[in-house]
């Protein structure tokens, strides 16, 4: 999917692979799993749902996942303002996240962050 403005979307079938590129200011919501890599590249203001084997952000900023599960982290590259909202569960955004433009190992990335949300507040967000 690619020069998306202002749009909501919603896919609810299993994908090997999906490319966001030029989204801005838009939902986009994975009912079903990739099993593969969400590709996302030169995005903004997007709030992205579901779930992914890879997840690599490209050039993007002001990223929002909620309810964002993936086997390996995420791997990001020039992206700043990126945050996953997760009700705590899995752990694996805030450990294995690898920002290529943060080298320090003494001090996290600003460029991303993990957030905690109660429940309640996770199922008003998310639909």
């Amino acid at each position: 999917m690619q020069n998306l403005n202002h749009c909501e979307i919603f896919i609810n079938i299993m994908y090997h692979s999906v490319h966001l590129i030029n989204v801005k200011h838009s939902k986009i919501n994975l009912g079903g799993r990739v099993d593969g890599a969400l590709h996302i590249t030169n995005c903004t203001d997007t709030t992205i749902h579901g779930s992914s084997q890879q997840l690599r952000i490209h050039e993007s900023s002001n990223l929002q996942f909620y309810r964002f599960c993936v086997d390996t982290g995420a791997i990001l590259e020039d992206s700043t303002d990126i945050c996953f909202f997760t009700s705590g569960d899995d752990t694996t955004l805030l450990t294995q996240t690898k920002d290529f433009d943060w080298f320090r190992i003494d001090k996290p990335s600003p460029n991303f962050r993990v957030e905690i949300i109660p429940p309640e507040e996770d199922k008003k967000k998310c639909n």
